[in-house]
């Protein structure tokens, strides 16, 4: 009976894990047809950008800090940060909030740490998905961003599904 619980509970956290979006191609500068009805958000202090949908027009930026702390040490305090950047739908209010879409922030470094689970960066029993990376950064989908399903949760978790992250975000056209 034990281990059909612990079966169970290993089947639905596999079946339950944190998105992991599809697209790390290279950008080829050119504008998909897909694309052209929606708004490019372009992130020059990182090299990253996002596609949102037509509806997010007027969409702001919230910055965040995640907060690491050495696995090893139960009880230690942060021992490393880094920027988290919430880009925050426009319809958001305190009385209906709806999903940002977190974008956590890593040195290569930092990320390598994550990986072997030697930096926790949040309560869960997983680390963030990898959206990216270039040269200088590693981008993550911080884990259960999304589990209080707040309204727009499934059009965030789609777009991100179906490429919208790209960690190379080719310079703008002059």
């Amino acid at each position: 009976m034990k281990f059909t619980v612990t079966a169970l509970a290993i089947a639905l956290l596999a079946h339950c894990g944190p998105a992991r979006p599809a697209s790390k191609a290279k950008d080829s500068g050119q504008v998909p047809a897909s694309r052209k009805a929606q708004i490019l958000y372009r992130n020059t202090d990182y090299g990253f950008c996002l596609w949102l949908p037509k509806s997010w027009d007027g969409y702001s930026i919230v910055l965040q800090t995640w907060k690491g702390s050495d696995n090893s040490r139960i009880g230690e305090k942060t021992v490393v940060q880094g920027p988290l950047i919430a880009i925050r739908n426009p319809r958001w209010t305190a009385e209906d909030p709806h999903q940002d879409i977190p974008v956590m922030v890593f040195t290569h470094a930092q990320w390598q740490l994550v990986r072997r689970e030697t930096l926790a960066v949040s309560a869960a029993p997983f680390p963030p998905s990898e959206l990216g990376q270039n040269a200088k950064y590693v981008f993550g989908l911080p884990p259960r961003y999304n589990y209080a399903f707040p309204t727009g949760y499934k059009e965030v978790e789609d777009s991100l599904k179906e490429g919208a992250f790209h960690a190379h975000c080719p310079a703008e056209k002059e």
